[in-house]
């Protein structure tokens, strides 16, 4: 769900370019504080497709609440399903996306992956201890 949450907030993004340098402004109404300006339209995309990645992940960190997007609603950690982002337990993260819809774990290469629809979210593997928030960042936002 937050894939296709950021997916469908980045649909609502507005560009412009701004006479004074002809470089690229983007922001999504709604969002305040996520925006960017680059010098091309793809690197404008791309700077703010960041941008809203960590702007969510702070929100959903603090607990903060997040605009719906068509229908779609993250909500805070007293009605969600996942805990407190994180550093958790492989066999935890596992459970936690079983009972979000996920299916899995698969193997096929070096590491387990687990699906939902269209979706393929990669397991880390376990090498020292618990996934730390970071590695469990990279999996989220890497989808």
């Amino acid at each position: 769900m937050l894939v296709e949450y950021l997916q469908t907030s980045l649909r609502h993004a507005h560009y412009e370019i701004l006479e004074e340098d002809k470089s690229f402004y983007g922001e999504i109404p709604g969002f305040r504080g996520v925006y960017a300006n680059a010098p091309t339209l793809e690197e404008c995309h791309e700077q703010l497709k960041e941008v809203l990645e960590e702007w969510v992940l702070f929100r959903i960190y603090k607990n903060l609440p997040l605009p719906q997007m068509d229908g779609i609603e993250i909500k805070n950690k007293e009605s969600c399903i996942m805990p407190k982002f994180g550093q958790i337990k492989r066999r935890d993260l596992i459970a936690y996306l079983n009972n979000a819809g996920f299916e899995g774990p698969y193997s096929e290469g070096k590491h387990q992956f687990m699906i939902r629809d269209s979706v393929a979210l990669r397991v880390p593997n376990l090498h020292r201890g618990d996934i730390s928030k970071d590695l469990l960042s990279g999996v989220v936002l890497n989808v």
